[in-house]
C-alpha cells in the first residue's frame, strides 16, 4: 500500500494497518524540503504537513558584487567563495557579466544578453529585447556566442540566479527548431504548489457548491499547464515549479510534457518506437512492447514515459544508452539534432560548451534515485496483475448506449460491420479486439466472453458522439457520479465512476472534454474496481459523492426524488442506487435506510 503522494519523486509504501491515528514522522532539519508526515484521523494514510518543512538549502549561489560576478558554494567543510578574476566591462546581472560585442571575454564564460543581441555572434532577433532569457557563451577564440534556445523561455516569480541559469542551459540543450513550431514557454516559481481551478474543477463545484480537490493529496513538485486560443490550440504551456521540483530533472521531463502537448507527429512518433499502448483490459494501464520505461513513474502513461525519457536523455545519457538504446537513439534524433549525449559526457571533444559541463554535474545524484524509485513502482504495479473475476454475458445494461453495438452482440456482427480489428488478444477467458481510432492513444477496445458476446467496450475520445462529449451530458442524465478519481490514462485527467449504471468516463482537467467512455453490466463499486477497474490507483483519494444513506440520485440530500427512485426499482435485483445496503436486492431494508435519513 502507497499512501504518501509523491515526496520529491519517490512514493513512499507502507504495510496495511501500520498506521496509528496520532502518530507523527518529524521533519529532518538538516535535509532540504524534508516535511513532517502525521498519520489520518482514520489510521489509513499518512498526510505530509506541507506548513511544516524544512526550507529549500541553496548549495549554490550566484551574485553580483557591482560588476564582478560571484560563486559561492556550501559543502560539509564549509563556504567556499569565488571572484572573477576581472569585473565586468558591461556590468553585471544575475551572477554573470553582461554581454556585449568586443566586450572581454574568457574562454569557458557564460554570460546574459540584456537588451538587443545586435552584433553578437549566433543572434536570433537583433530587434527583440531579452531580460534574464538569453545566455551567451565564451569560445576558444575569446569570441561571445548567443546559446542556443535565447529567447524561447519567459520567467515569472522569485527565482533564484542558479534556478534560472538552469533552466537557461536545460532550454539550450533542445533543437532549436522544436521551439520554432512550439512558441516559447513560461516558467512560473511557486512558493508551494497550489491546485489551480480547471474547467472540470468548475463543472464540479457548479454540481456540489463546495466541491474542492484535497489538496494534502495532490500537490505536486511541478506540472505543465497550457492555455488555448479561439480555435481551441495550444497557445503557450506554463511550467509550475515548487521549491521541490526545481532541478535540472524536473526542468527537462515537463519540457518533455510542452513538446508532447504540442508536437503530436513527434509524440506519436515516440509511442510507436516503444510500442506504448493503452492496454486492451484496462483503462488505466499501458503496455510497452518494444521497450520498458527508464523509470518507474514512466510507466503510468506514454506522455510520462516520454518526459522521463527527455530528462533521463540530458541527466544520465550513458546508463540510458546502454539500458535503453530505443528511446536514447528516438531522443538523440527528434529533440536533440543527432548530438549524442553520452559521448560529449564522456569528454571525447577536446572542448565542450560551459552548458555541457553543467549538466554533467547531476548523473551521479540521479542514478541511484531512479533505480530505487523504478524498483518501488514496479513492485507495486505487479501486485495489480489481476485477471477479471468475470468473464459472463452481460446482456442489460442501464447506462447511455453511445456506442454502435449493445452488450450481448455477437463478435461476429461486429466484426461484419467494423471489419477486421487492428489486433486481438486474449486473457482470462475474453478476447479483445482493437480497432484504430484517429486517437493513437486510445483506440477502441470490444471485449467478448467465451460465448462471443459483447460483454465490455472502450471508446475513445474521436468515437464519443457530440452530445456526449463533457461530463454535463451524463449528469444530466444520470446525476452525479458514485466516485471520481484521478486517472492515470491520459495526462491530467480525472475518472467518473457510475458503476450501477455501467459505465464510466475520463474527462480531461482543462478542456472539460470527455476524453475516453467505457460500458460494462451494472456492477456495485467494488465489483467493478476487482474487474475492469483494477488498475486504478488505489493509492490516489477515492472521492465518495454517495454520502448518505438513501441518497439514491447523488444529489447531496435525501427527499422526495429518492424516494420515488426506491419505489420504482422496489423488489429489483438490478445493481440499482436504490440498493442502498447493496445486498442484490432492493427491499424493505433500503426502505427503511431512506426513511431514517429523509430530509437529510
Amino acid at each position: 500500500r502507497c499512501d504518501r503522494p509523491y515526496d520529491y519523486g519517490v512514493k513512499i509504501c507502507v504495510p496495511y494497518q501500520t498506521c496509528t491515528p496520532g502518530d507523527f514522522i518529524p521533519r529532518d532539519p538538516d535535509v532540504s524540503l524534508s516535511c513532517s508526515w502525521k498519520c489520518s484521523d482514520d489510521g489509513k494514510n499518512w498526510l505530509k504537513q506541507y506548513d511544516d518543512c524544512t526550507e529549500k538549502i541553496e548549495d549554490i549561489k550566484r551574485y553580483c558584487e557591482g560588476n564582478v560576478p560571484v560563486y559561492e558554494e556550501t559543502t560539509d567543510t564549509g563556504v567556499k567563495i569565488q571572484y572573477r578574476s576581472q569585473a565586468c566591462e558591461a556590468g553585471c546581472s544575475f551572477g554573470f557579466c553582461i554581454t556585449e560585442q568586443n566586450s572581454q571575454c574568457l574562454t569557458g564564460d557564460i554570460s546574459y544578453v540584456q537588451g538587443s543581441c545586435k552584433d553578437i555572434n549566433g543572434c536570433p532577433s537583433p530587434n527583440k529585447n531579452y531580460d534574464g532569457n538569453c545566455l551567451a557563451e565564451c569560445d576558444s577564440n575569446g569570441e561571445w556566442n548567443v546559446v542556443q534556445g535565447c529567447g524561447n523561455v519567459d520567467f515569472f516569480g522569485n527565482w533564484t540566479e542558479s534556478e534560472r541559469l538552469d533552466i537557461l542551459l536545460t532550454i539550450s540543450e533542445f533543437s532549436d527548431t522544436l521551439f520554432d513550431f512550439t512558441g516559447p514557454l513560461d516558467f512560473k516559481r511557486l512558493e508551494e504548489y497550489n491546485i489551480v481551478t480547471t474547467g472540470f474543477d468548475a463543472w464540479m463545484a457548479s454540481l456540489f457548491g463546495n466541491y474542492q480537490r484535497d489538496e494534502d493529496t495532490l500537490r505536486f513538485c511541478a506540472d505543465t499547464r497550457y492555455t488555448t486560443g479561439f480555435l481551441g490550440d495550444i497557445v503557450v504551456n506554463e511550467i509550475n515549479v515548487a521549491d521541490c521540483g526545481a532541478n535540472k530533472d524536473t526542468y527537462a521531463h515537463e519540457i518533455g510534457h510542452h513538446f508532447a502537448d504540442q508536437l503530436e507527429n513527434n509524440f506519436t512518433g515516440y509511442q510507436i518506437a516503444v510500442g506504448c499502448e493503452l492496454h486492451p483490459f484496462s483503462s488505466e494501464r499501458y503496455t510497452f512492447a518494444k521497450e520498458q520505461p527508464v523509470s518507474g513513474y514512466g510507466e503510468t502513461n506514454c506522455e510520462e514515459a516520454h518526459s522521463e525519457a527527455a530528462s533521463m536523455y540530458l541527466t544520465q545519457p550513458c546508463p540510458m544508452k546502454d539500458e535503453f538504446p530505443i528511446q536514447y537513439d528516438w531522443m538523440k534524433d527528434n529533440y536533440f539534432e543527432g548530438k549524442d549525449s553520452c559521448y560529449l559526457e564522456q569528454g571525447m571533444p577536446l572542448y565542450q560548451s560551459v552548458s555541457r559541463r553543467l549538466a554533467n554535474l547531476y548523473n551521479q545524484i540521479k542514478s541511484s534515485y531512479r533505480a530505487a524509485k523504478a524498483d518501488i513502482q514496479r513492485k507495486f504495479l505487479a501486485l495489480q496483475g489481476k485477471v477479471p473475476k468475470f468473464a459472463q454475458v452481460y446482456a442489460g445494461h442501464s447506462g447511455p448506449s453511445i456506442g454502435p453495438f449493445e452488450l450481448g452482440t455477437l463478435k461476429s456482427d461486429v466484426t461484419s460491420s467494423l471489419g477486421s480489428p487492428s489486433s486481438t488478444t486474449k486473457e482470462g477467458g475474453l478476447t479483445a479486439l482493437i480497432f484504430a481510432s484517429s486517437a493513437s492513444l486510445t483506440p477502441n477496445v470490444y471485449i467478448f466472453d467465451e460465448a462471443n458476446k459483447l460483454v465490455y467496450y472502450r471508446l475513445g475520445q474521436a468515437s464519443v458522439p457530440q452530445e456526449y462529449n463533457t461530463p454535463k451530458s451524463f449528469s444530466n442524465i444520470f446525476g452525479n457520479p458514485e466516485i471520481i478519481i484521478s486517472s492515470n490514462a491520459l495526462l491530467d485527467s480525472t475518472r467518473l465512476l457510475y458503476p450501477r449504471n455501467g459505465f464510466s468516463l475520463v474527462v480531461d482537467n482543462f478542456s472539460d472534454r470527455v476524453l475516453l467512455y467505457e460500458q460494462f453490466k451494472p456492477s456495485y463499486l467494488q465489483e467493478y474496481l476487482d474487474t475492469w477497474g483494477k488498475d486504478i490507483d488505489r493509492t490516489k483519494t477515492l472521492e465518495p459523492l454517495v454520502t448518505i444513506d438513501g441518497d439514491i440520485n447523488r444529489d447531496s440530500d435525501v427527499d422526495i426524488f429518492d424516494y420515488n427512485g426506491l419505489v420504482e426499482d422496489f423488489g429489483s435485483s438490478a445493481r440499482s442506487y436504490a440498493d442502498i445496503d447493496t445486498n442484490g436486492k432492493v427491499d424493505i431494508f433500503d426502505y427503511n435506510l431512506l426513511i431514517e435519513n429523509f430530509g437529510s
